[in-house]
């Protein structure tokens, strides 16, 4: 196969699905000796799935590239690459099914050999947890009686404090009614005084002009007499 044919493009595209192909190989190698946990797990085929997608995008551009070749041997050229390119994809579909149920094996055993050889402490750490939040829930409950017991409390203090401020507002209001009373007697008081105060200016006044007649008369009187 005499791929130095073959155009600039072509030939950068089969580079890449090559390099492409090498990265899936070693993925697969990674999740088929994982030893876990399930999140490296995880994180390996997200990875691995993504290189397929793009690998099989770019043997698709492949495709189309050998139809743009100027010979017909070099198109038919092309497109073998490409097929061949399409069943490695396809043997490392495979691969990575096969390497998945191996790693999730070896992470099946590797979790029950834990807790085989370290049953006894975690029983005995489960036990010490749970003791520990019977403890913290008991002190929670004796706190929240003693908040409860403390809002009680409060609340009596303020119906006492609304009694008091009840028994001020009756005596207030009394207040000022008796303020307003008195009130309405220093206004008829204030009336009385005036109403007073103005008769005596007019009985002053008749008395005034009552004694210059009275003087008038007397002087008249005398006048006659002596002349």
């Amino acid at each position: 196969m005499a791929d130095i044919t073959f155009s600039a493009v072509a030939k950068l595209q089969i580079q890449e699905i090559i390099r492409l192909e090498f990265e899936i190989q070693s993925i697969i190698q990674q999740i088929k000796d994982s030893q876990g946990p399930f999140e490296i797990l995880n994180r390996l085929h997200s990875q691995v799935k993504d290189c397929m997608k793009i690998l099989e995008e770019d043997v698709n551009k492949l495709k189309i590239l050998a139809h743009e070749e100027d010979k017909d041997s070099q198109t038919q050229e092309i497109l073998q690459v490409a097929g061949r390119h399409q069943q490695q994809l396809e043997s490392s579909q495979k691969s990575l099914r096969r390497a998945l149920l191996t790693a999730k094996t070896n992470i099946e055993n590797t979790d029950r050999q834990v807790l085989i050889e370290g049953g006894s402490s975690q029983l005995r750490q489960r036990v010490q947890t749970k003791k520990e939040a019977v403890k913290l829930a008991s002190e929670v409950t004796n706190e929240l009686i003693h908040i409860n017991q403390m809002m009680a409390e409060q609340v009596k203090q303020s119906e006492q404090n609304m009694q008091l401020l009840a028994t001020s507002s009756m005596a207030l209001t009394d207040t000022g009614e008796e303020l307003k009373n008195q009130s309405g007697v220093i206004t008829s008081s204030n009336k009385l005084l005036t109403k007073y105060g103005r008769r005596e200016l007019t009985d002053t006044v008749v008395i005034f002009f009552g004694v210059l007649v009275f003087l008038a008369t007397v002087l008249y009187i005398l006048k006659k007499r002596m002349f």
